[in-house]
């Protein structure tokens, strides 16, 4: 039996599914990155010099606010849907395992470094994740009127499709649990992450029946949502910390809370089946205006983009010019351009169609880490990328901190060291930053926002090298003989005045006692008694819980560094 037909045996989606999907998500992105907000012709023309967006092409772009800068940018650079998606994909460990630990504290954090067209709620969401006692379940952030459990937006639902394209099971839909926890690190609301669900549901389905659904379908997906208290409640993580805490916030039960949202769902759908059955050329921009996927309010509805995105992908089913399609849905304006057509991409390439024929940036790695994805679907060993250990790491708290020049090249601290490959762009006023493109060690080519005494000297970029990453050896370890001694914590004194400490102190005394079990328990009880003390008590187990998991994880040799 040759290689390709094992494959094919063991999961009936195609490594060329998987791979066209990647690209024409990228594109889509990048297409619809160019007008995304714009609000008339005349500014798509200030950006790009044309009124109306073909293919990818240069052009320019504001970031930073007011006190930003005006940068160029290359034909095909992508957005935040993109780079999000990249980095939940270098979270998914060769056996399958989503790494929620490393995207909540690592990737979330740098990510806000270079983020390009990010929304508020998920940028107010991440620097939440800085924080030491705040967890992935427990991700409670409140400011300036944004706040988690009313994040609905679709920040989560444009991130999820490399937990489908890697799947060792999709007619199981094995990818739900996670989908599930990556949207709620950042979005609380159902809208949020009942968006990333249904995205998740429509992908999965083209890629195994090479077809894209149809409204049957989407009501089907709709029913299904049902089924995620019982998956929620399987989870002990989810069911011990997260979903307490969210019902006590959002005053009802998980399912009356879901049950909401497919109503909701429901008057969309019933809407947009009866416009799409008419068959006309603009039923698309029809369905758009009829459910509100135009209006400042609710354009950003997670559920309502992942919706439209099936509308669209339905819509243009049959073409046979997928990227006059994606310019279709970047060229009206004051819809979410970006985000439908990365999405709607993401489900026509999952048919396995040619690469688009307008540039992406960074398309070799993007690739790179489709191919990845579809190794692990396959149970084929890959590699991992090596994250900081996540005991001693601490993302820094003040963007340009994020990146450093102090070995004369651009560090992205938590990904690696990189080169400039661009002039630099100076913001306005007397402690301005800067920005310069940076390509980072793996392939990836980002943005990044450093101290004006970082203006590193300009390189060629290098031959992309992907997959250069270090093997994981825990994927690896099998033997049973090389385990550490039965570790005996030091008994622990009861007169200690626990309730002198904060959370901090707390975690770093229970850890150097051993993880003594009573410590642990007179600690959550102490808590309990304080203001917030539900949230003081999940957030000062999750603490503990990832410290032992990173000390169960370290190597026999490095036990003595950690009693």
């Amino acid at each position: 039996m040759t290689l390709r037909s094992l494959e094919l045996k063991m999961n009936k989606v195609t490594r060329e599914q998987v791979r066209s999907s990647a690209a024409w998500a990228a594109y889509g992105d990048a297409i619809g990155f160019i007008t995304e907000l714009a609000d008339s012709q005349k500014a798509v023309y200030h950006r790009a010099g044309v009124k109306r967006v073909e293919t990818t092409i240069e052009w320019k772009r504001r970031i930073g606010g007011v006190s930003g800068a005006t940068v160029n940018l290359p034909a095909g650079a992508y957005s935040d849907d993109t780079q999000l998606r990249l980095s939940t994909g270098r979270c998914i460990r060769s056996g399958g395992d989503f790494d929620i630990e490393s995207f909540a504290k690592v990737e979330l954090p740098i990510w806000s470094n270079y983020a390009l067209g990010a929304g508020r709620g998920t940028k107010v969401a991440v620097a939440h994740l800085t924080n030491r006692d705040v967890n992935w379940f427990s991700n409670n952030y409140s400011k300036k009127g944004i706040d988690y459990i009313h994040g609905g937006g679709n920040g989560a639902a444009m991130r999820i499709q490399p937990h489908v394209w890697a799947c060792s099971d999709l007619v199981k839909k094995k990818y739900l649990i996670d989908v599930f926890k990556n949207s709620i690190t950042t979005h609380g609301h159902a809208r949020g992450f009942l968006g990333s669900i249904f995205h998740a549901e429509t992908l999965a389905y083209v890629l195994v029946n090479k077809s894209i659904p149809g409204p049957d379908e989407w009501l089907a997906f709709f029913e299904s949502f049902r089924c995620i208290p019982d998956l929620v409640n399987q989870d002990p993580s989810l069911k011990a910390f997260w979903l307490p805490s969210w019902e006590g916030k959002v005053g009802s039960c998980l399912s009356d809370a879901i049950d909401e949202v497919v109503k909701e769902c429901i008057d969309d759908y019933d809407l947009v089946a009866s416009i799409i059955s008419l068959n006309k050329e603009d039923s698309y921009h029809k369905c758009l205006v009829a459910i509100g996927g135009m209006e400042p309010s609710t354009r950003g509805s997670g559920i309502k983009t992942a919706l439209l995105a099936a509308v669209h992908a339905w819509v243009y089913r049959s073409t046979t010019n997928p990227e006059q399609a994606l310019a279709e849905a970047a060229n009206i304006l004051q819809s979410d351009t970006d985000t439908i057509a990365t999405m709607s991409g993401a489900l026509l390439g999952a048919k396995g169609l040619e690469f688009p024929n307008g540039k992406v940036q960074d398309l070799e790695y993007i690739i790179s880490e489709a191919d990845r994805c579809y190794d692990i679907s396959i149970n084929r060993s890959t590699t991992n990328f090596d994250y900081p250990d996540l005991f001693t790491w601490t993302p820094p708290k003040t963007l340009v901190d994020i990146v450093s020049g102090e070995s004369g090249s651009p560090e992205l601290k938590g990904l690696g060291m990189g080169i400039a490959i661009s002039e630099t762009y100076l913001g306005k006023g007397e402690h301005s930053s800067i920005w310069q493109w940076v390509q980072l060690p793996f392939g990836q080519t980002v943005l990044a926002k450093m101290r004006p005494l970082w203006a590193f000297e300009i390189y060629r970029p290098l031959p992309v090298k992907v997959r250069q990453i270090t093997e994981d050896v825990k994927n690896t370890a099998s033997s049973t003989d090389n385990k550490p001694p039965a570790f005996k914590p030091p008994q622990v004194k009861s007169t200690v005045e626990l309730h002198k400490l904060n959370i901090d102190q707390m975690s770093d005394f229970v850890i150097q006692h051993g993880f003594d079990e009573k410590l642990i328990g007179r600690c959550i009880l102490e808590l309990s008694t304080r203001e917030l003390g539900v949230e003081s008590a999940i957030a000062f187990a999750g603490i503990i819980v990832k410290a032992k998991g990173v000390r169960a994880r370290r190597k026999p040799s490095d036990l003595s560094t950690l009693i």
